[in-house]
């Protein structure tokens, strides 16, 4: 079976969603217990990117530096002081 079925599955059938979100979250739990956390970047909506202009692409990451990623970002890395 192929990513597409099970994609597929997934969106059809509720109990197959519920179950793939309780084994996101028990996996998550595991890590955590492990130490092996890494918090997922914050968007910061609406601010726009100094180099390509394109909004609600701009993510916080935990080490203060900020990054206009995403579809649509260009990459662009900020310093904590930017």
């Amino acid at each position: 079976m192929g990513a597409r079925p099970a994609a597929e599955a997934i969106v059809r059938f509720d109990p197959i969603a519920d179950f793939a979100g309780e084994v996101r979250v028990l996996a998550g739990r595991m890590r955590a217990a492990l130490g092996d956390y890494q918090p997922r970047p914050q968007p910061l909506l609406g601010v726009p990117c100094q180099r390509c202009d394109t909004r609600s692409q701009i993510v916080a990451h935990s080490d203060g530096y900020r990054e206009c990623a995403g579809e649509l970002g260009c990459g662009k890395l900020y310093s904590p002081r930017e």
